[in-house]
């Protein structure tokens, strides 16, 4: 009898149940009844493990046949087998490897003897290796998903192990140590079991099925088994994820490939629906199917693209019917779709350029993923099946390479589309695609100034994700430019026009030549001439006719046409960045309080400046002001431009690698470089250049010094002979020796500010670095003082002196000598400041009458700096000069100022420099006792905590007692010195010319006509005053009535700037006088009012003065003239308003009812209230004002004080106790609104704006909804609004019937057009 046929069921369960079934076919194998005494099937999981060893070991023996048949020859084979496999999940591990190996080995077998099948074997044993081969694959399949189960559930198991024995239970130790070793003894090891069935299966894939089922179709049901195996494992990511796992990935694409090319008519569909499916649940999924279709098209299907194919389309046909897809929306499956279809386009470009026609329709899908991941891979198919290495190698025919030009061209035209798209991050894909194209050197040049007007209008998108791409892709463009290694506009503009002209001249000669040829070809004549004329070709020197064009001469015009074409590009596009530069990056992105857009402004500024492009220079300028950032991320970006520009090693290399020639040179040009960029900086770009350096220098354990030591020895070197870079250098352009060496100074000094070590270090080259000199203290000396200095040499000289000074070390006494310690520079050296060169310099410097009053004063104060900061007894130093300037004094007549004459202007001068000398010298004695104090505290904690720490944390590890002791000694020794300073007995070299000075503020301020001196008195005094309180109070009044009554603006503002200074120093003596520093506010001057604004603002945030009585005066300035006065009274706001919910909010109608009785304009008026109001926030705030504003009405009838309510009124923002409060008092504003229509308008504005927030928010109903309605009833009948609305309406409703009527009798004579409108007859025209 024949063995019946098995038939795959959908599940191995179905066949413990098909006895049962009468549907069921009689000829499929099924098990035999349980009633059955021939039945071998038996239930496992009632029995023991010594059993369940027992009946595999018997499966394993009867599999282990010569016919790999067997399983289904036998039918007690089958039962037998089947048993084993239903019961994988409870026998034992063992057991499973062996049934796994042996199931796998005999399909192994089968599949190799099914090789050599074909249509003319027989049938009976086609039919039994049919059902052999359906049968282990069933077994298998079944097997794997167990075993899936059972590998999920191990972690499981593992973790609540775990978690017992971290709990300490009883017991899960020795439960631990159990199962390990039972673990260890057992070698069943799923992930190679899995693997090894894989393989098994997938070489079922490659046995020609057609020939075994033959002649009937391959069975469905087997191919759809094999694709579940296959999918079990794709879904598991840890089954198929990973590099270890290349061969079982193998294994798995070559069941998927197999079924859907092979078998494609049955598969293909079903195949590609559910790895659709399986891409919309599971996002590991998305580049393994890439993997897959690159390897069913390129190692399966030998260039069989069907699978990709048919996915993209299932992708793209799930959108079109509108059901839930993994394209719906931006859910997981877009992104992993997106995923995929960018993973492919890496892999397969060609492919994926072949299929744009069904993926393009994505590009108008709702998920901005999904438009992302298209414009990706538009980038990728660019790059890899349009490059210029691809064009020529077309298979389709002559016009393949046109046929892909165009196809490619249309790829960028969309991508050009796609910088417009409604989402940002889409648009900053498209951005980023470009830029990676541009730096794959991609871009037609024909599109390279297009692609950069993209950029540029996308500088102005209001995502700063956009932006910063739109940088990113400008600098990209230009780091990878076809043209120049720099940009200047002036140069290609003059190279330009050279080639312009050439080519206009070469085209004129070739026209020429082209006319005398043709001349000389179809000229008129007789026969002895054309006889000549032929004689005169034959004898053409080069044996050509002659007249006729050289056969170069039309590639040298297109040569040069070509080059005319590109520097023309050249041109735009330098124009087009510098555009960029100045007009959006400058003005808006670096200023932005956005911090992205500040770092990438940054780099772009940067990254212009090194190729030169217009205005970049200035774009930097105003970057290095970015050192004050608040943002770490802003500092670093401007760091590291300043470092790639001027300190950086070519090429990305390390500083140290390079030679010491090397390391010369590259110092040299960054002085060049440095020295170019300070050339045109204003004072605060200056400052901020020199605190860049001095960031530069910082070395700490994250971040180390960029300054290199040997780039410090190179300006040790310029500094002692600036003439030396032309010897070194002489390719480097220097402007002047003398900008050279300042520069160099100023860099020591900047370095010195945060590295003093990096600078004093000593070269290897001490004689070539300090050109001859002793040491570094004579350069200083010699630079600023030698024979030849200027000024400016001195001064930088004289601030490198006090920057080393003030980061040396100190040794300080205790505070019962403070003021007698002696400071000593750690540096110390044979020309140490502080010897008699250095007096004698500093003594000569201030001596100097023939330097002019700018440039003495510089002078001056950078040498008092130096000379207090450096020198052991500085007052000392300062009683000799000051003497000695003092007895040179003359004290002009006023008969002789009146005349002008020169002695009595040299006279005034010497007063002027004594009376800034004398002052400055105060000031440095009154820091040098705060520095001393400090060094005393900080000395003394450490004494007792053992670390030297920042002075706050020193005094908190002095304890008890101590640190009020130590405090009290140290106020009462500052107090006491601060107070010696200005004594009149001769005990001080300041004290003694005190009465000189409050005699010369009392009687002759007024009578000086120098313009210098006055401004000298004036900051004397105010120093002075600084340092004494008896003489602050003893000349403020006159100070205050002087700061009154000064005709100088300059006078004004220097006496303003020291009244706030003394009101933090003494603020009990100044806070009588507070109001005269809120008058300088509406002062005449631009620069008194903005001096003025800076010094009350800083006042103000620290709670020195108070601000409730004067506001209104502050608030004026919001209004003010001039931009920079504005600017700064908003800051005040702003902040003032951080500080407290309730500053601005609780002055806001003081301020508004102050502003109105003085003479301010309406329109300055509204613009102030506006800003002041937009603080008002809080509901409570809105509607307490908005009642206190109402309720003014009453009090004050006058038109510009309703006007002004009214317009307060309207700016309020909407709430609902606002609005209540508004109608509950109409009798307050009804007069006002009556009598001013401007009034009633602006009332009526505040209550639209409140009823339509009241609305809103569901709160406008009942009684509070009348109300609305009888006072806006009542204010537009105050505007006459009423009647014209009733009007209005009448007449619209007439002219809506009257039109109805001309519609209908005037439709003979209108012509009707597709998309046109109607048009009437000449008849209705004429008439």
């Amino acid at each position: 009898m024949a063995m019946a046929v098995f038939t795959v069921p959908l599940s191995l369960k179905d066949l413990l149940s098909a006895n049962d079934d009468s549907s069921s076919s009689s000829s499929s194998m099924r098990i035999r009844s349980s009633d059955s005494p021939d039945s071998k099937f038996v239930d496992l999981t009632a029995m023991s493990m010594v059993q369940k060893n027992q009946h595999v070991q018997m499966c394993i023996q009867l599999l282990a046949h010569d016919d790999a048949a067997i399983l289904t020859s036998s039918q007690d084979v089958f039962e037998t087998v089947i048993s084993a496999t239903v019961a994988y999940q409870h026998i034992p591990d063992m057991a499973k490897s062996l049934l796994v190996d042996a199931m796998c080995s005999n399909l192994s077998v089968l599949n190799a003897t099914l090789m050599s099948v074909s249509a003319a074997d027989d049938a009976e044993t086609r039919q039994t290796n049919r059902s052999a081969l359906m049968c282990y694959v069933t077994f298998l399949h079944h097997i794997l998903q167990e075993g899936q189960k059972i590998n999920s559930a191990a972690p499981a198991d593992a973790t609540a192990a775990a978690a017992e024995l971290v709990a300490g239970k009883r017991g899960a130790k020795a439960k631990a140590a159990k199962a390990a070793k039972a673990a260890a003894l057992t070698e069943y090891d799923w992930p190679m079991l899995r693997a090894k069935t894989m393989r098994a299966l997938a070489s079922a894939t490659v046995v020609d099925l057609q020939s075994l089922f033959s002649p009937a179709p391959v069975d469905d049901a087997l191919l759809t088994m094999l694709g579940k195996c296959a999918m079990l494992l794709l879904e598991d990511a840890p089954a198929v994820a990973g590099k270890a796992l290349r061969e079982q990935r193998a294994d798995v694409w070559r069941v998927f490939s197999a079924l859907a090319l092979t078998h494609a008519n049955t598969q293909l569909e079903p195949v590609a629906e559910s790895l659709r499916d399986a891409l919309a649940k599971h996002e590991h999924v998305a580049p393994l199917l890439a993997e897959l279709c690159e390897f069913a098209t390129l190692e399966f299907g030998g260039g069989d693209s069907r699978l990709f194919t048919r996915l993209c389309t299932s992708l793209a046909a799930v959108e079109d019917s509108g059901d839930a897809a993994p394209t719906a929306a931006d859910t997981a499956g877009a992104r992993n779709a997106a995923t995929f279809l960018q993973e492919c386009a890496e892999r397969m470009p060609k492919l994926v350029a072949s299929n744009m026609a069904i993926l393009l329709p994505f590009l108008a899908h709702e998920s901005y993923t999904l438009r992302s991941a298209i414009v990706g891979v538009m980038g990728s198919i660019v790059a890899g099946a349009f490059s210029a290495n691809d064009e020529a190698s077309v298979e389709d025919g002559p016009g393949g390479p046109m046929a892909r030009l165009r196809s490619k061209q249309h790829v960028l035209d969309l991508l050009c589309e796609r910088v417009h798209d409604k989402n940002a991050y889409t648009r900053s894909k498209t951005l980023q695609v470009w830029a990676s194209l541009c730096a794959d050197k991609l871009i037609p040049i024909g599109h390279w100034n297009h692609v950069a007007k993209l950029a540029v209008g996308r500088l102005n998108d209001k995502s700063s994700l956009v932006r910063k791409a739109a940088m990113q892709l400008l600098g990209t463009l230009m780091q990878f430019n076809p043209f120049a290694p720099e940009l200047p506009s002036a140069a290609f503009a003059t190279t330009l026009q050279d080639y312009t002209e050439r080519l206009k001249a070469m085209e004129a000669d070739a026209k020429e030549a082209a006319k005398k040829a043709e001349e000389n070809i179809w000229g008129e004549g007789d026969d002895e001439d054309e006889e000549d004329a032929g004689d005169d070709v034959d004898e053409d020197s080069d044996g050509k006719p002659k007249g006729s064009l050289p056969e170069n001469i039309d590639g040298e015009i297109a040569s040069c046409r070509a080059l005319v074409a590109s520097l023309e590009t050249a041109h735009s596009f330098t124009l087009l960045v510098s555009q960029a530069l100045t007009q959006v990056v400058l003005p808006y992105l670096l200023t932005s309080a956005v911090a992205t857009d500040v770092v990438e402004a940054v780099s772009f500024a940067g990254l212009a400046l090194r190729f030169r492009i217009d205005g970049a220079p200035a774009a930097f300028r105003k970057a290095l002001l970015l050192v004050y950032s608040r943002e770490m991320a802003v500092r670093d970006s401007l760091r590291m431009q300043f470092s790639d520009l001027y300190f950086n090693a070519p090429e990305g290399g390390d500083v140290e690698d390079l030679s010491v020639d090397q390391q010369s040179m590259l110092a040299y040009g960054a002085l060049s470089g440095l020295l170019e960029l300070a050339d045109g900086c204003t004072a605060g770009e200056l400052a901020a250049l020199e605190d860049v350096v001095a960031m530069l220098a910082r070395s700490t354990d994250e971040v180390p010094s960029v300054l290199y030591p040997r780039f410090m020895t190179i300006c040790w070197s310029v500094a002692s002979d600036p003439a030396i870079v032309k010897v070194r250098c002489p390719d480097i352009a220097f402007p002047s020796a003398r900008k050279t060496r300042q520069l160099a100074l100023n860099v020591l000094a900047s370095a010195a500010t945060t590295n003093p070590e990096l600078v004093m270090e000593e070269a290897d080259d001490v004689d070539d670095a300090l050109c001859g000199l002793d040491d570094k203290w004579s350069v200083l000396l010699h630079a600023g003082f030698g024979e030849g200095a200027r000024p400016g040499d001195a001064r930088c000289a004289c601030r490198v002196v006090t920057e080393l000074a003030r980061s040396c070390a100190a040794d300080i006494g205790d505070a019962g000598s403070l003021f007698g310690a002696q400071v000593t520079v750690s540096y110390g050296a044979p020309g140490t400041p502080g010897t008699s060169s250095w007096k004698k310099a500093f003594h000569t410097a201030l001596s100097r009458s023939e330097l002019s009053e700018g440039s003495y004063y510089a002078t001056a104060t950078a040498v008092l700096d130096a000379a207090f900061a450096c020198m052991p007894n500085p007052e000392h130093f300062m009683a000799a000069v000051l003497q000695e300037m003092y007895a040179g004094l003359e004290m002009p007549a006023a008969s002789e100022e009146e005349d002008g004459g020169g002695d009595a202007e040299v006279s005034a001068m010497r007063l002027s420099r004594f009376l800034y000398v004398l002052g400055h010298a105060s000031l440095n004695q009154l820091v040098r006792h705060d520095s001393l104090a400090r060094a005393i505290r900080k000395k003394a904690a450490s004494e007792k905590t053992g670390s030297k720490k920042d002075e706050e944390d020193s005094l908190a590890g002095v304890t008890g007692n101590n640190v009020q002791q130590l405090e009290m000694e140290i106020e009462d020794a500052q107090r006491r010195a601060d107070a010696d300073m200005l004594l009149e007995d001769g005990s001080s070299a300041i004290g003694a010319y005190v009465p000189f000075v409050a005699q010369l503020l009392s009687k002759c301020r007024s009578s000086f006509t120098y313009a210098p001196l006055r401004n000298s008195l004036a900051l004397c005094v105010t120093k002075l005053m600084l340092c004494s309180e008896r003489f602050c109070r003893s000349n403020l009044r006159a100070v205050v009535a002087w700061s009154r009554d000064a005709p100088e603006s300059s006078v004004r503002c220097t006496l303003a700037v020291g009244l706030a200074d003394l009101a933090v120093r003494w603020p009990n003596a100044v806070e009588p006088y507070t109001d005269v520093l809120y008058a300088r506010l509406s002062d005449s001057s631009t620069r008194v009012r903005k001096q003025v604004m800076l010094s009350l603002s800083h006042l103000i945030l620290c709670d020195m003065v108070k601000i409730r009585g004067n506001v209104a005066d502050v608030a004026r300035c919001l209004a003010d003239d001039d931009a920079e006065v504005r600017d700064a009274a908003k800051r005040l706001f702003a902040e003032w308003a951080k500080r407290g919910p309730n500053n601005v909010a609780g002055v806001a109608l003081d301020v508004a009812t102050t502003l109105l009785t003085t003479n301010i304009p309406l329109d300055r008026y509204r613009a102030i209230m506006t800003y002041l109001l937009s603080f008002v926030e809080r509901e409570k705030h809105v509607s307490s004002m908005m009642e206190r504003l109402v309720l003014r009405f009453a009090t004050d009838d006058s038109t510009r004080v309703g006007r002004g309510l009214a317009c307060c009124c309207a700016l309020l923002p909407p709430h609902a106790k606002a609005l209540k409060a508004l109608v509950d008092n109409l009798a307050a504003f009804k007069a006002a609104a009556a009598s001013d229509s401007e009034c009633a308008a602006s009332i009526l504005e505040a209550l639209l704006k409140q009823k339509k927030g009241a609305d809103k928010g569901g709160e406008l109903k009942g009684e509070l909804a009348d109300k609305v309605t009888a006072v806006e009833d009542h204010l537009k009948q105050c505007l006459g609004l009423v009647d014209e609305e009733e009007e209005a309406q009448e007449e619209e409703e007439m002219g809506g019937d009257k039109e109805n009527e001309e519609n209908a009798g005037a439709t003979k004579g209108v012509a009707v057009g597709s998309n046109l409108e109607p048009v009437a007859s000449p008849l209705v025209q004429a008439r």
